[in-house]
């Protein structure tokens, strides 16, 4: 209470009447004494933050981040490109990287990949870039598929890509199919 009493009184000699030490001058007295309960003030409120940082997660800091959704592989190739700034991604990988990138919104990365899959559509991969594209929704992919296919519509309706994906994705091929066709209408029938 004589700890209370001091810091509730008018600052001026009365505070000191009923304490000990109060033959000390009042500035030698409190100064140390003020700069103690701040620093305890300080440590207690960082306490006081770290320990209700914990609480919501049933009371336990988490110590491990468990990132199931993506393998391994990806999950590096990702890291090296935010911190490392990748230039080259595998292209093995590319399409698992394609599809995290998105799925964690890492825009730049998502750039990248879809740069260099637009540089690498061909007639044997376009069908697994369309099945690609729909998966993630991304339309940019999507489009330079359908216009892909609509330069090469008659190698196209030969090629084993676009058989295998109105066998497994009819849907896909279907919308596809329907988009060339429209674009390739608005053309003249003319291939791109």
């Amino acid at each position: 209470t004589k700890f209370a009493k001091l810091f509730a009184m008018p600052p001026k000699e009365v505070a000191l009447r009923n304490v000990p030490f109060a033959g000390v001058k009042r500035s030698l007295l409190l100064s140390p004494l003020l700069l103690l309960v701040e620093l305890l003030y300080i440590v207690l409120v960082n306490l006081a933050f770290l320990v209700k940082s914990c609480i919501p997660n049933g009371g336990h800091c988490p110590r491990v981040l468990r990132i199931q959704d993506i393998p391994y592989k990806v999950l590096l190739v990702i890291l090296q490109y935010m911190y490392n700034c990748l230039e080259e991604i595998d292209e093995n990988m590319l399409m698992d990287v394609f599809k995290a990138s998105k799925v964690y919104g890492m825009t730049s990365l998502h750039n990248d990949c879809f740069q260099h899959l637009k540089s690498m559509i061909d007639l044997n991969n376009v069908g697994r870039f369309l099945e690609l594209a729909d998966q993630v929704g991304d339309d940019a992919l999507y489009t330079s598929c359908v216009y892909f296919c609509a330069g090469n519509w008659e190698a196209m309706t030969r090629a084993a890509s676009l058989g295998s994906l109105s066998k497994q994705h009819p849907a896909v091929a279907k919308k596809t199919t329907a988009d060339v066709m429209s674009l390739m209408s608005k053309q003249g029938g003319k291939q791109f």
